[in-house]
């Protein structure tokens, strides 16, 4: 009992120090210097704990910080979860990241939507100064034929109007707007859409046409002071604003290839969850393949006229078909021909087609053009690159699979990239001729 009441007594008196504020500031300064025995970790571990807690007790009375409560806790937490954007230390509503994005999307689908009817507007303007001010007064006034006329013009009229009825249907279904939302670009791209294929057809003839009337166009400008004394005078015109004939002649190719890069970048602004998605991608996607047709009409026209062209310069080849429904035409040029490595060379002029290699020498009467020699199928070649010698240098071989002493020519170009470019056509089409 004794015993007891002793520890009883000491247990007391050091709960009475504890709570002496006195002894706390003694135990706190002996904690920052490092005297007193009371702090020894393995035996004072609970006094060390309570003298933390008195100071941190007596550090917040000082300050007065007023502690929230639990049901100010819980109306902070619900007002987070009900709305993530706003913080507990803030009142103001900001926006997200993500909602700027997507505004900025919108105002850049909003500016090519409106780009697109600003240009169309001006395209047909364009349009009209060709017909008003060139083609109609040629025309009536009679300075050049049909024939002429057809090739400085080709179907411009056919254009014009087009686009015209075009441009009158997107006034009437759109009208004038500054803030387009989903309707009005589903109604734009189902208007294109609608009118893609009769596009591809109407421009493919102008477009393939374009190159041959540009030079039937420098050509009389030169050779004709009347119809140069016309041209010259309607440039004149204010709806001209300054530009030429030419100028105005290439717009109809320049329109046609700028609509896939308008509907291109609508697409690209919207997202696949919009009402409008499916009409823009199928607008994008119907005048892609546009581009992609008139590009080859106008690939094959161009390769039509260069057969042609050859066909003309090409002396005594009668006995030779040059053109043919699938023949393109590739490269040409002015080579060294061997029919070994010890012969004497000659040149002549080889013409590369996707099918053929045709060999001419210059007419020695006529310059520019060439009497006709002979054809190799590239079917029945094989095509090996020959390493320089002290005699021939930047040349390749040609030989026949089946005798390949009787059949070799070597042709050397003017350098070595000339070399490769002619190695790489000749593997591409003979591979492509066996096939």
């Amino acid at each position: 009992n004794n015993n007891n009441n002793n520890n009883n007594n000491n247990n007391n008196n050091s709960n009475n120090n504890d709570n002496d504020p006195t002894n706390v500031q003694n135990s706190r300064s002996q904690l920052e210097t490092g005297n007193g025995n009371q702090f020894k970790p393995a035996n004072n571990i609970r006094s060390g704990l309570d003298l933390l807690l008195v100071s941190a007790g007596s550090h917040r009375s000082k300050q007065s910080i007023p502690i929230p409560s639990l049901a100010q806790k819980l109306e902070t937490n619900e007002n987070s979860k009900a709305d993530p954007t706003v913080s507990p230390l803030r009142t103001t509503r900001t926006k997200t990241p993500k909602k700027d994005d997507e505004l900025k999307a919108f105002q850049q689908k909003r500016a090519v939507f409106l780009e697109i009817l600003k240009t169309e507007k001006g395209y047909v303007e364009d349009l009209q100064v060709i017909v008003n001010v060139f083609y109609e007064p040629l025309k009536q006034q009679k300075l050049i034929d049909e024939k002429t006329m057809k090739l400085l013009f080709s179907n411009i009229e056919e254009i014009k109007n087009f686009n015209f009825s075009l441009n009158d249907s997107l006034n009437k279904e759109i009208g004038t707007t500054d803030n387009p939302g989903y309707d009005q670009f589903i109604i734009l791209t189902r208007i294109f859409t609608n009118n893609a294929n009769q596009m591809q057809q109407v421009y493919a003839p102008y477009v393939s046409s374009h190159q041959a009337a540009f030079n039937n166009f420098q050509q009389l400008l030169t050779s004709r002071p009347d119809f140069a004394k016309f041209i010259k005078q309607a440039e004149l015109k204010p709806q001209c604003r300054f530009l030429d004939v030419l100028s105005f002649l290439i717009k109809p190719v320049q329109r046609i290839c700028k609509y896939p890069l308008l509907f291109r970048e609508l697409l690209k602004h919207t997202k696949l969850i919009d009402a409008d998605y499916d009409s823009i991608f199928k607008c994008n996607d119907a005048f892609t393949k546009v581009a992609t047709q008139v590009n080859e009409s106008k690939r094959l026209s161009e390769n039509m006229q260069t057969l042609v062209k050859i066909q003309s310069i090409l002396l005594n080849c009668k006995r030779f078909q040059l053109i043919t429904p699938t023949r393109r035409y590739i490269r040409e040029a002015d080579l060294w021909c061997y029919s070994s490595e010890t012969s004497t060379p000659k040149t002549r002029h080889i013409y590369l087609f996707n099918d053929v290699i045709v060999s001419a020498k210059a007419n020695p009467k006529t310059p520019g053009l060439y009497n006709f020699e002979g054809s190799i199928e590239l079917r029945a070649v094989r095509v090996l690159d020959f390493p320089d010698s002290p005699n021939i240098k930047n040349a390749f071989k040609l030989m026949k699979s089946a005798d390949s002493r009787s059949t070799t020519s070597i042709f050397t170009c003017a350098n070595y990239d000339e070399k490769q470019k002619w190695l790489e056509d000749l593997a591409t089409n003979c591979s492509t001729s066996r096939s």
